[in-house]
């Protein structure tokens, strides 16, 4: 929705206030605002009043628009901006990767004793059977246990890379599958008898006892812990949030990314739905989603929330951390309107606890991707702890684009004249309204300078921009001047040569810097939730040149729910509980941490004896021509 306002201010020209006003209202939009079942009334259309096309507003007939997204800047007005001119999209294409993830090329036996042998996944078997065999030994009651932690944990892993519990219970009874599996870890780590398979392999029946008799809230803390750890510490080995590498707000490496989605439970039907007689299975744990009083989806489940990060090549993605947002969740104290359902809440609280969790690692993180459901309080929080958000903003209640007074700033000349202009944020661009020869106001969007945090009182920050009036006389489309052998019948040309004559007195201060402070004060925080200057206005808009390059990254999160989903049968949870649940999917954690790491490994050629002791991936031969021909 955004995109059509941003396209106004993609060459940073004037546009009429009223026009972009006008956008909104020729919309109809969902009340609500959900995707349930009473998103949209009966007899609301978007079609014009003959029933055909919508009718045009006033935006659509403006001839000065490009209709475009903004060019890259050059390695000079990278440098002035403090962006990178490392050519990122090449790779990452932009709004999103052009490499595509081709398989490893591994055996599914193969992927297994990789796992087996992972040594941040041992080292949580070992903490599990500590607490395990302590908790057995006070009671010494009932049959002796006859696996072992490490068993649960590679058949859990199998479960994802077999389909079901049924197909990962079939391929490892095989005895030559397991005792493969029990030979390459004994090789990789010979001075740790304490990590060993059972000689009999897993079944479906010892997985179950695990997770219903073992399975605790505690013990689910300590294995997500452990897996962040080893998220970050590949994530440094693989040069990402390296904390030694180059500090930029543009620079994709630092960047983090999240996204939430709805996995259904497998019985759909809520817990609260079925009487006391009816013969219907459900799911204790799962919940339904509303927001506005609609439904979010409309049965049972469970919203997952993952942080990530990648590397712009093929299985180089990380899963960081894995949540869930559900009423349940705890809140937050300097937020009292903290909505547990928002899914934006729990991922910037996910954010925020890695960041300072691992603050010698992470230092250099600049920000966070999200979609827009990230709230202005949201994007308030990762402001104060020096950090930027990078979402578009959706359109207000209204329909239409939010718009927020930001007060008078002071703009100082390249001579030392200064003059005051009120700055309003549309959108997320800030810029000055100024009145034409006829009193009609037009906005006049700024130009990124710098973004820089300073810090404040209390380990928070403040990030304060510096913005320009733009220099609109005798510019082509993408900023270069134009010389006389260029074409001028195009309107967008003879639009910026006249802007001079049309604006005279705003055109003396033309490339005159003033700073803006993205964070909102603490007069609007006190204020109900839609007074944040957040609600209009972001560090890096959409409209500026490198956030199509930073927000791209986003579409990785969606592919990689768009892979777990495709594991899944029936795109559903694989088990009843919250606790199975999330164990599956640290598991899933493990095998993104795993998958990235031997991929890095067979592009660069880098160790990864840490992770796997001397464990040797298999070496894949070529067919020479002599084969070939036979």
């Amino acid at each position: 929705m955004s995109g059509r306002v941003e396209r106004l201010f993609a060459d940073g020209l004037p546009v009429r206030l009223a026009d972009i006003r006008a956008i909104g209202s020729a919309k109809s939009p969902r009340k609500g605002g959900g995707s349930g079942p009473k998103g949209r009334k009966k007899g609301k259309s978007k079609r014009g009043p003959g029933g055909g096309r919508p009718q045009p507003t006033r935006a659509d007939n403006i001839s000065n628009l490009a209709d475009r997204r903004p060019a890259r800047p050059s390695e000079e007005e990278a440098a002035d901006a403090g962006g990178e001119p490392e050519d990122w999209s090449e790779q990452s294409g932009g709004a999103g990767r052009k490499v595509k993830s081709a398989p490893l090329k591994l055996s599914d036996v193969e992927l297994l004793e990789l796992m087996a042998c992972f040594m941040p996944m041992l080292t949580a078997a070992g903490l599990f059977e500590g607490v395990i065999s302590t908790r057995s030994e006070r009671r010494r009651v009932g049959r002796k246990r006859e696996y072992s932690v490490i068993d649960v944990f590679v058949f859990e892993f199998a479960i994802w890379l077999y389909g079901s519990i049924r197909s990962a219970e079939d391929n490892l009874s095989d005895p030559k599958n397991w005792e493969r599996v029990r030979e390459a870890l004994e090789f990789a780590h010979p001075d740790r008898p304490d990590w060993r398979l059972s000689p009999k392999p897993m079944n479906r029946d010892k997985h179950y006892r695990f997770r219903s008799k073992y399975l605790t809230d505690q013990m689910l803390r300590t294995i997500r812990k452990l897996a962040r750890d080893a998220a970050v510490n590949a994530a440094k080995a693989m040069g990402l949030l390296d904390p030694e590498g180059r500090n930029s707000f543009t620079y994709p490496r630092l960047l983090m990314v999240a996204d939430a989605t709805f996995l259904p439970a497998v019985y759909t039907i809520p817990h609260w739905a079925v009487g006391p007689g009816d013969n219907k299975r459900t799911d204790p744990d799962a919940k339904v989603f509303y927001r506005n009083d609609r439904y979010l989806a409309g049965s049972a489940g469970y919203m997952l929330v993952y942080v990530s990060c990648r590397l712009p090549f093929g299985n180089e993605r990380l899963v960081l951390d894995i949540d869930f947002a559900d009423p349940d969740h705890p809140g937050a104290d300097d937020d009292p309107g903290f909505n547990p359902n928002n899914d934006a809440t729990v991922a910037t609280k996910m954010f925020l606890d890695l960041i300072g969790d691992y603050a010698h690692k992470l230092a250099r993180v600049h920000g966070l991707c999200y979609d827009m459901a990230l709230r202005s309080a949201d994007a308030d929080r990762l402001l104060d702890a020096g950090k930027l958000p990078f979402t578009r903003i959706p359109y207000t209640a209204g329909s239409g684009p939010a718009e927020k007074n930001l007060g008078t700033h002071t703009f100082t000349t390249r001579d030392g004249n200064k003059a005051t202009f009120k700055v309003y944020a549309i959108n997320g661009t800030p810029g000055i309204v100024f009145p034409d020869g006829n009193g009609e106001l037009w906005f006049f969007p700024l130009k990124r300078i710098q973004t820089k945090k300073v810090p404040r009182a209390g380990d928070k920050f403040s990030i304060q921009g510096t913005w320009a009036i733009r220099e609109y006389s005798k510019h082509t489309k993408n900023g270069a001047k134009r010389d006389a052998s260029q074409s001028t019948d195009c309107d967008h040309n003879r639009e910026t040569d006249e802007i001079p004559a049309l604006f005279p007195n705003l055109m003396k201060f033309k490339g005159a810097k003033t700073t803006i402070t993205h964070n909102s004060s603490r007069a609007e925080r006190k204020a109900n939730p839609h007074a944040r200057r957040t609600l209009a206005l972001r560090p890096i808009p959409e409209s500026d040149p490198w956030f199509t390059e930073m927000y791209g990254l986003r579409e990785d999160a969606e592919s990689t729910f768009s892979g777990v989903k495709a594991d899944l049968l029936d795109r559903r949870c694989r088990t009843i509980g919250k606790r199975s649940v999330h164990f599956n999917q640290l598991a899933y954690q493990f095998k993104t941490i795993i998958t990235a790491l031997v991929a890095h490994h067979k592009r660069t050629n880098a160790d990864i004896s840490k992770w796997f002791g001397k464990y040797q991936l298999p070496v894949r031969l070529r067919a020479g021509p002599e084969l070939k021909a036979a």
